[in-house]
């Protein structure tokens, strides 16, 4: 997915789109690309025991609200959800504060 998210981004600023990346810290491609990224999902993947990852994605989520009420972007893609019933309270508050949000559906079954 790391080539696809890097595509789309370089796809759209080639376009004049100034897009960033909000990823996690464990990003496979290194520097083979040169897109900007902001390591937003820190400790949600890795050997850590899954509850321990589970409170790191709630603390990336609201890292994610905080910079999305700072900068006010006119959307958020979404790519996959990671843990749904938190992510659709993201998506609620984002929506609160008017931020366009598309959500792109690749993994249909858990």
């Amino acid at each position: 997915m790391a080539y696809s998210h890097a595509s789309q981004i370089a796809a759209l600023r080639d376009m004049g789109v100034d897009a960033v990346l909000l990823g996690s810290d464990d990003w496979m491609l290194g520097s083979l690309t040169t897109i900007p990224r902001v390591a937003v999902f820190q400790g949600t993947s890795g050997p850590a025991r899954r509850i321990r990852r589970g409170f790191a994605y709630l603390a990336s989520l609201a890292r994610l609200l905080r910079l999305i009420r700072r900068h006010r972007p006119d959307v958020v893609h979404w790519q996959y959800l990671e843990l749904p019933i938190a992510d659709l309270g993201a998506m609620l508050a984002i929506r609160l504060m008017g931020v366009a949000q598309v959500y792109t559906v690749r993994d249909l079954l858990p």
